[in-house]
C-alpha cells in the first residue's frame, strides 16, 4: 500500500515495554528525517500491522487516524488491498470508531475483486463472528471462491461445510474431495480428516490402509488427535501390522500434547508393562494427567492405584474422590467401587443408603456384580418382597445372556 504521511512535529519514542513496536520501528521514528522516504514507508509498513492488533498504544492513535484518512481515500478509487485494510481498521476501531457493518462493506468490495484475504476473512465473519450477522450461505461461497484459487485453510473449511451441511448441501463426497485438495498441500488437520473419511467410508470406499496412511502424515506434523488415531491403529494392527512398541511411541506423542485418551493409554501401557519397563509410578502420572481432564476410565484407575497403594501409599479418602468423579460420569465400575466403599466405610462414613444408591446406579448398566450384590442384599427380605424377587431376577437374567456370549 503507498501512501505518504508528513509527520509535522516530533514524535517521541515509546518504550518497549509499553507497546508491541518492533526494534526497527523505534530506529525509523528517529531517523525519519535524515532517512525520510525510507523511513515513512517502513513506518507505514509498522502501522499496517497495528490495524490489525487487538491493542494500539494511545499516542500513535493520532497518527493511526491520519493513515486511516489516506488509506480510506485509495479504498474509495477501487483499490482492493486497501479496502481489505480498511475493513480491518473498521474491525478492530484502529484509526476510526470501529463498526462492523462497514467493516463487512468494505470487504465485500475487496473480496469481489477477488482479493483473497478479504475473502476468507468475510467468509469467516459471515460463518460466526457475533458482531456480524450470520449468512452461512454467502460464506461457503466465498469459501469456494477462495479455495478454487487453491488456498489449503479454505478447501479444508469448505470440505468441514460439506460435512456438515453449513450453508451447502451436505455432502460427504464433496467433503472428500475437498480434503484431498488440501491435504495435498500438506494442510494436516485435512490430512486427519482425509483419514476419517476413508476409516468410516464416509465419502469414499471405507480403506483402513489409506486411511493410516493419512494419519501418518498428519501425525508427522504434530496433529494430535492423528497421532492417538495411529497409534490405535498399530496397537490393533489395522490397515498397518501390529506394532505395539510404534503404538507406545505416538501415544507418547499424542499424551505429551495433552490428548487425556492417549495419557490414559500411556498409562496402561506402563500399567502392564506393555512394550515398556512396568511403572506404576509412570501409569499413576499419566493416569492422573488424563483424569484432570475428566477422562472418566482415568479417574477410575487413579482410584484403584490408591486404594490398592499401587506407584503411592494406600489413601482410601482420595480414591473415594477419584470414584465419585468418574461415577458421577455414569462409569459403572467406578460406580459399584464406591458403593463397596459406602458399605464397607472404606475412605468415607459408612453408609448403607448411599451404598444402595450406587449398585442400583450400576446396575441400571447391566453391571453383573451390582445386579449380583443387589441380589444378595435384598435376598430373603420379607419387607420388601418385590424388590427382592425384581433384583434376583435381574441377576439371573444378566448371567444367563452373559453365558450365551462366552466361548466356554
Amino acid at each position: 500500500m503507498e501512501c505518504a504521511v508528513n509527520f509535522k512535529k516530533p514524535i517521541v519514542p515509546i518504550a518497549l515495554e509499553e507497546t508491541p513496536l518492533s526494534d526497527n520501528f523505534l530506529y525509523y521514528f528517529a531517523n525519519r528525517q535524515s532517512k525520510p522516504i525510507r523511513a515513512q514507508e517502513e513506518i507505514l509498513q509498522e502501522l499496517r500491522k497495528l490495524t490489525h492488533a487487538s491493542v494500539v498504544p494511545n499516542t500513535l492513535q493520532k497518527q493511526l487516524s491520519v493513515q486511516f484518512a489516506a488509506l480510506l481515500a485509495k479504498a474509495q478509487q477501487g483499490d482492493a488491498a486497501a479496502q481489505y485494510e480498511a475493513a480491518n481498521c473498521y474491525r478492530n476501531g484502529k484509526g476510526v470508531e470501529k463498526n462492523p457493518q462497514e467493516a463487512i462493506r468494505w470487504l465485500d468490495l475487496a473480496a469481489a475483486q477477488g482479493h483473497l484475504q478479504a475473502q476468507l476473512l468475510l467468509a469467516d465473519c459471515l460463518m460466526e463472528d457475533a458482531d456480524t450477522p450470520q449468512d452461512k450461505t454467502r460464506a461457503a461461497e466465498y469459501y469456494l471462491a477462495a479455495a478454487e484459487q487453491g488456498n489449503a485453510v479454505v478447501q479444508r473449511k469448505l470440505g468441514i461445510c460439506f460435512q456438515d451441511g453449513t450453508g451447502v448441501l451436505k455432502s460427504p463426497q464433496e467433503a472428500c474431495y475437498w480434503y484431498q485438495q488440501a491435504a495435498a498441500q500438506n494442510d494436516a488437520e485435512a490430512q486427519k480428516r482425509l483419514g476419517n473419511c476413508y476409516d468410516f467410508g464416509s465419502g469414499v470406499p471405507q480403506n483402513d490402509t489409506l486411511a493410516m496412511h493419512w494419519y501418518h502424515k498428519a501425525a508427522e506434523q504434530g496433529h494430535v488427535l492423528a497421532q492417538y488415531n495411529l497409534a490405535l491403529g498399530y496397537e490393533n494392527g489395522q490397515g498397518v501390522p501390529q506394532d505395539y512398541s510404534a503404538a507406545l511411541h505416538w501415544y507418547r506423542r499424542s499424551a505429551e500434547q495433552g490428548d487425556a485418551d492417549a495419557q490414559f493409554a500411556l498409562g496402561w501401557y506402563y500399567e502392564i508393562g506393555q512394550s515398556v519397563t512396568l511403572s506404576y509410578v509412570e501409569a499413576l502420572r499419566w493416569y492422573k494427567a488424563s483424569a484432570a481432564q475428566g477422562y472418566s476410565m482415568a479417574q477410575f484407575r487413579v482410584g484403584c492405584f490408591y486404594q490398592e497403594g499401587k506407584g503411592t501409599l494406600p489413601n482410601p479418602k482420595k480414591a473415594v474422590e477419584f470414584y465419585c468423579e468418574a461415577a458421577k460420569q455414569g462409569h459403572p465400575l467406578a460406580q459399584y467401587r464406591l458403593a463397596e466403599c459406602y458399605q464397607r466405610g472404606d475412605g468415607v462414613l459408612q453408609n448403607f443408603g448411599e451404598a444402595i444408591n450406587w449398585y442400583r446406579r450400576a446396575a441400571s448398566q447391566q453391571y453383573l456384580p451390582a445386579l449380583q450384590k443387589l441380589s444378595e442384599c435384598y435376598e430373603g427380605d420379607s419387607q420388601n418382597p418385590t424388590l427382592s424377587a425384581f433384583w434376583h431376577n435381574a441377576y439371573e437374567k444378566a448371567l444367563q445372556a452373559t453365558e450365551k456370549v462366552l466361548p466356554f
